[in-house]
């Protein structure tokens, strides 16, 4: 599994890199096993951008204003703090909902809440 401290410090890395950054396996060696991924998320996120690609798998990327906005803003473990807190939040207002509503109506919402967790889930990748 994929951590937002390892997506995190690869961040880091980048961007106190000299630019552009050539991505070979002599940068990848002492980084996160699971670099090449995180970098596909970054190109996808507009984190980066690759600047050139080679056959050996090295390519040359360009860290965005994106990325260092992101960081700025706390990177992803503040934006995994802060969906921990959401989820604890909506779980809370749920069980105070279950006090103040007919249980017909309260399964109702439960039934919406779950379908809606369920695609968010699939959207963000976040199912199991």
């Amino acid at each position: 599994m994929i951590t937002p401290e390892e997506k995190d410090i690869l961040l880091i890395s980048l961007i106190n890199s000299e630019q552009p950054v050539t991505i070979d396996r002599d940068f990848l060696k002492d980084k996160t096993t699971n670099a090449e991924i995180i970098i596909n998320q970054f190109v996808s996120h507009g984190l980066v951008s690759v600047r050139q690609k080679f056959g050996n798998g090295m390519r040359i990327i360009q860290v965005e204003a994106n990325a260092h906005d992101l960081l700025n803003r706390g990177g992803y473990k503040f934006k995994e703090e802060i969906f921990i807190n959401n989820l604890t939040k909506l779980d809370l207002e749920i069980k105070k909902l279950e006090k103040d509503l007919p249980a017909d109506k309260f399964d109702i919402i439960t039934k919406a809440i779950g379908a809606l967790a369920s695609g968010v889930g699939i959207y963000t990748g976040l199912t199991t």
